[in-house]
């Protein structure tokens, strides 16, 4: 019986007690202070450059499917652009490639 009671004794004084406040706990470093903002890019990149400008069709842009000239209205819907040639303005299609599955 005095092993019941010592023991009760130890694990009644060592057990810690909850807080008394219930009011709610403050954090010691605000929130702000735990944020690392980006404010240059990493060394070693470079931005994205601006998206291309339209591009016109003309009427001297060679049109291929699977190798073979074609004009543009006869391009199947289904056809994918394999490869797109821009002029030295950047703005006129010199050549577009279309591949159709087989």
């Amino acid at each position: 019986m005095t092993r019941l009671i010592v023991a009760s004794a130890l694990l009644l004084t060592s057990a810690s007690s909850a807080p008394a406040s219930l009011a709610a706990r403050t954090s010691a470093v605000p929130l702000d202070d735990l944020r690392f903002p980006v404010r240059s890019l990493p060394v070693g990149t470079v931005p994205l450059p601006a998206p291309p400008p339209q591009v016109d069709v003309s009427g001297d842009t060679q049109v291929l499917l699977n190798g073979r000239r074609v004009e543009f209205r006869e391009v199947p819907s289904a056809a994918t652009v394999e490869r797109v040639v821009l002029a030295a303005d950047g703005k006129t299609i010199v050549r577009i490639e279309f591949t159709m599955p087989r």
